[in-house]
């Protein structure tokens, strides 16, 4: 999610959003996104991210917590820069446009905050 090319990188963010969507966290390729290289690099990504990928990035990471208790514990003990990402979206997402945006960011944090 983090290449330079955007036709790659909303490919990337598409496919891996549809893989998670249909499979949560069952899926093989997906017990990758577990490490914390991976927690790293949906921070940077979200961070570099327009309003529209950071919705569809936080839809991923919301469907991983709550498909599987050890994402949630992943991200709690190795993701403090990716919540410090989540919680920065959600206290910059002002416009009326993107209060959908924040909600999704402070449910995150929310089930992030609670025991899994």
């Amino acid at each position: 999610m983090c290449y330079e090319d955007s036709d790659v990188r909303d490919a990337v963010s598409k496919n891996l959003w549809l893989l998670v969507q249909l499979y949560g966290s069952d899926c093989a390729e997906v017990k990758e996104i577990f490490s914390t290289e991976c927690l790293e690099a949906f921070a940077l990504s979200l961070r570099a991210a327009d309003a529209k990928r950071q919705k569809l990035i936080l839809q991923i990471v919301k469907r991983l917590i709550t498909s599987d208790t050890q994402f949630c514990s992943s991200l709690r003990e190795n993701g403090g820069s990716l919540v410090s990402v989540i919680e920065g979206v959600q206290n910059t997402a002002n416009e009326t446009a993107e209060i959908r945006l924040k909600a999704l960011a402070k449910e995150i944090i929310s089930l992030v905050e609670t025991p899994c």
